[in-house]
């Protein structure tokens, strides 16, 4: 019985050594490789994740929603909710109504951790102190004290 084969996207500058790998003049063993030029690499990079470390949004390639939800769901469901857009839509986590535009702007996977972990993205220049930022929806990020001074 052979071996699968790993599946890998390689995105890449249009750099002259790593044209014989998207020509396919270089095949490496046991992979099979799909080669992304980018000709704009920050513009592609900022959309493979968005939100908080606690409630990070995950953006598939297109027509590869479906994989990296079951994929997240394997690799984070011990520490995440692990949601399509779709379900969160549908479960009504936004509110009853998600209008198109605010849709639009939404990743396709979502990981909301229930476990203490943060998804972190190294891309991110931001400080990365969770106390000042966005959380999940665990009760100890959901419930917040609230202080009324009546005079």
């Amino acid at each position: 019985m052979s071996k699968p084969r790993l599946k890998l996207l390689l995105a890449c500058g249009p750099y002259d050594r790593m044209e014989a790998l998207q020509t396919r003049e270089v095949a490496p063993e046991g992979i099979d490789l799909e080669f992304l030029p980018l000709t704009s690499p920050r513009e592609i990079f900022d959309r493979v994740m968005s939100g908080e470390g606690r409630f990070r949004w995950l953006h598939a390639k297109p027509g590869a929603a479906q994989d990296l939800l079951e994929a997240a769901a394997v690799a984070y469901s011990p520490v995440a909710w692990v949601r399509s857009r779709q379900q969160i839509i549908d479960d009504g986590w936004f509110g009853p109504v998600v209008s198109p535009p605010v849709a639009a702007r939404l990743g396709d996977v979502a990981l909301v951790a229930h476990e203490p972990v943060s998804f972190d993205d190294p891309a991110e220049r931001t400080a990365v102190e969770l106390i000042g930022r966005h959380g999940s929806l665990t009760s100890a990020e959901m419930l917040v004290p609230r202080l009324v001074l009546t005079t």
